[in-house]
Formats: structure tokens, sequence, C-alpha cells
């Protein structure tokens, strides 16, 4: 159940001493309601090591019965890049069958 406020005023200040900042305020049933947002998973562009496609591929190699999001998760925690971890599991997994 959504916690409601009389009015937006109080929907507002609640929000902003719980320190919110990601939010939006509806109406339901003449009282007011604080919807958090969901704060989005940052992306890891850049690898912060070197050789990351060899070592998506050792990580893969070492993992067989990993499954992808297991891989992934892996790849993320040693520096990876999101996107260079999953084409290189997809390209293991190619390999691999």
């Amino acid at each position: 159940m959504t916690k409601t406020y009389s009015n937006k005023s109080n929907a507002v200040r609640a929000a902003r001493t719980a320190g919110i900042t990601n939010y939006t305020i509806s109406k339901i049933d003449g009282r007011f309601a604080l919807i958090v947002a969901p704060v989005a998973k940052a992306i890891r562009h850049v690898s912060e090591i070197e050789r990351p496609c060899s070592t998506v591929a050792d990580i893969c190699w070492a993992n067989p019965t990993a499954t992808r999001k297991e891989l992934m998760a892996i790849c993320e925690a040693n520096g990876i890049a999101f996107y260079t971890a999953r084409t290189q599991i997809q390209k293991y997994k190619v390999r691999a069958a």
C-alpha cells in the first residue's frame, strides 16, 4: 500500500525530508501519493583491464556450466565493459555449442 498525503505540498515535503530526488506525485482517490522511480543501473562502457576480450574467453572456458547472467556478473566484477562482455560471451556460446 502506498502512503498518501492530504495535499501535494505534504508529499513534496515528505520526499525532500527523505532525501528522494527522483519521484513523481500522483493523485489517487482525492489524495496525493509519492511514487519513487527506480534508479537505473550504471553500465560500464570502457573496460578497466587490458585485453578484456581474451579475459572474457578465459572466464567462459573456466566456468562452462555458468549461465549467461552469471558470466556477465563475473565479467562486470573484473572490470570488463558491459557490451564487450556481452559480445564475447555470445561468441563463446556459439563456439562451445
